[in-house]
């Protein structure tokens, strides 16, 4: 009995709930059943529910990873782990502007600074401005992007 007590004292402690919160949030997100997840992810519906009712909190790194995948996410999202890889990336002077301008915080302007498509960058604030805003637009949740019913 003590010891799942201090199993849910550490999962609440976290901050963003337990695993099986964090797969079965996301899951909602993106509008898709516990069968679908399950379906598109090649693990069992009971699986999925014993994962994000707690009674399941240790998957393989194998169906953690085809979960990840399905969610659209990195494995260590899923485990509550944040990963920042900030590269060594001079921000040139029209980003700079433009992230002081719209209180870009650095890591997304770190993660600006490091695209290169076939060797070329955006010179202006309009092209960054550009850029920012299809990386936004391409990573809002599908709910957000379904066109809205008139009833």
């Amino acid at each position: 009995m003590l010891k799942n007590m201090a199993r849910t004292r550490d999962k609440r402690s976290r901050g963003d709930g337990s695993l099986g919160e964090r797969v079965r949030r996301r899951r909602k997100q993106l509008g898709l059943t516990a069968k679908e997840l399950a379906e598109t992810s090649g693990v069992s519906p009971s699986y999925i529910s014993q994962l994000e009712h707690g009674r399941q909190d240790r998957p393989s790194l194998e169906v953690l990873g085809a979960i990840a995948a399905t969610l659209g996410v990195n494995t260590s999202e899923l485990l509550g782990e944040v990963l920042t890889i900030v590269p060594d990336v001079e921000t040139p002077p029209a980003l700079a502007a433009l992230a002081e301008e719209l209180g870009l915080d650095s890591a997304t302007t770190a993660m600006l600074a490091a695209i290169n498509i076939d060797g070329h960058r955006p010179t202006t604030r309009e092209g960054w401005l550009l850029i920012l805003l299809a990386i936004r637009h391409a990573c809002r949740p599908f709910e957000a992007m379904r066109p809205a019913v008139n009833t």
